[in-house]
This record gives structure tokens, sequence and C-alpha cells, in this order.
């Protein structure tokens, strides 16, 4: 992850490294099937394209391989905003900050969100 852009690759042992996607990689974790990705992206605001501003879009991605071996990248969940933590609840289940709320989310799809509140 960097501050001009970051990139999702696959590093096989043998052969050349393949770019799967181009941007801010914020978490990434295995799954049964493949691997999930939090990934957050700049906004359309003016100069910023960082992926911490207030315009900024997150979302994961479920990576899973086809019959040939060739990745496939599919939509998982669409955040309120840009991620800033991202946690692992259960086994296959995650928990990302976004906008202000907790996201909770599978590789399939968003499974509850809650705002975040202040403490005591």
């Amino acid at each position: 992850m960097g501050e001009w852009g970051g990139e999702l690759t696959w590093e096989p042992r043998n052969g050349p490294a393949q770019r799967l996607y181009s941007t801010n990689v914020r978490a990434i974790a295995a799954t049964k099937d493949g691997a999930i990705a939090v990934l957050s992206e700049g906004g359309p605001q003016a100069g910023d394209f960082i992926g911490n501003g207030p315009g900024d879009v997150g979302f994961a991605l479920h990576l899973m391989r086809d019959e040939t071996g060739k990745w496939r990248l599919q939509e998982a969940a669409q955040f309120p905003g840009g991620v800033n933590r991202v946690t692992t609840v259960a086994p296959g289940v995650y928990a990302a900050a976004s906008g202000g709320r907790a996201i909770v989310f599978s590789s399939e799809r968003i499974l509850g969100a809650a705002s975040c509140v202040g403490g005591p």
C-alpha cells in the first residue's frame, strides 16, 4: 500500500508476477477457496486519489481460481467509504471500519452493519 497507489499481485513460485487489481490493499486473508482482499481507493475530490479522504471508496474482492487456474475476482462487499481497519471475526467472517460504521462481511456478501459510537 502506498500514498501514490498500490496493487494486488499474485507472485507464483515459478513464473512472472501477475497484477490482479491496481489500488491500495488494506488487508488480505485466505478463504476456503481462495482469498479475500479489502481495497480502498481515492474519491473524486480535487487532488485526493490516495484512499484515505472523505470521498474514498472501499470494497472487498473474493479471489478464486477457475478451472483453468486463472484468478477470478468477484466483489463481495462495497463499503460506505474508505477502509480504516479490518479484522477477522471468525473463520470466513470479517469486519471493516468504514464511514463511521463497522461492516461485517463474508467472501460472498455483507452480513451486517453497525454505527460506531464513542466510549464513556
